[in-house]
């Protein structure tokens, strides 16, 4: 009965490990965080081409 139960647990650590190295693949699932990044750098983006750019002579 022990070994049953060590083997399960052995093989839901290493199915939770696996799942959270790989987010995308797995039950655990990320798609909000990751919209959130990519709203995060269209507005990054977006700020970057808002300001003009400095030269030496005006910083």
């Amino acid at each position: 009965m022990h070994i049953i139960g060590f083997s399960a647990v052995l093989a839901l650590s290493v199915y939770l490990i696996l799942d959270l190295e790989y987010p995308r693949l797995g039950l655990v699932r990320v798609n909000s965080f990751d919209q959130a990044l990519v709203d995060l750098r269209r507005s990054m983006e977006e700020e970057a081409h808002a300001l003009p750019l400095s030269s030496p002579d005006n910083p």
